[in-house]
């Protein structure tokens, strides 16, 4: 007895929401007074994203650091007012050149320049493998 009135119940409930459904069907259809939208093509995804444009801003932070790294140079090299030629020390000073000191550097300064030149060459080389390791892995990855 308790089992067919929970079907029972079960069966008015549902009759009940689908009337409540189709009124509200009804109710629309009327307020948009015949206007009906359907789907005809449903959309696509694009292929290829359209922003941002990824080689443009890897070429565009390879040549920002590059300007960078001229500027940060230039205003290094401008930075050091030590004179090195016999033209700089004749442009500075009116004074007649009476004796030119060539430069020797001692067996200590000649390995320290050498050993500065290949610590410079050896991180040059590593920053650039890095540069192009990480623009090779943003390419891939998207």
């Amino acid at each position: 007895m308790l089992r067919d009135y929970e079907v029972l119940k079960k069966s008015y409930e549902d009759l009940l929401s689908k009337e409540q459904q189709s009124q509200l069907a009804m109710s629309l259809e009327k307020q948009q007074e015949g206007q009906q939208f359907r789907l005809i093509d449903p959309p696509s995804l694009p292929v290829v994203p359209a922003s941002p444009k990824r080689m443009k801003l890897s070429f565009g932070g390879l040549a920002g650091g590059f300007a960078l790294g001229l500027a940060l140079a230039f205003l290094w090299e401008n930075k050091d007012h030590s004179l090195r030629t016999e033209k700089e020390l004749k442009k500075r000073f009116s004074v007649p050149l009476l004796l030119g000191i060539p430069l020797m550097p001692t067996p200590g300064e000649q390995r320290r320049r050498s050993w500065k030149i290949a610590y410079e060459c050896i991180a040059g080389s590593f920053l650039a493998a890095a540069v192009i390791a990480a623009e090779f892995f943003v390419y891939r990855r998207g």
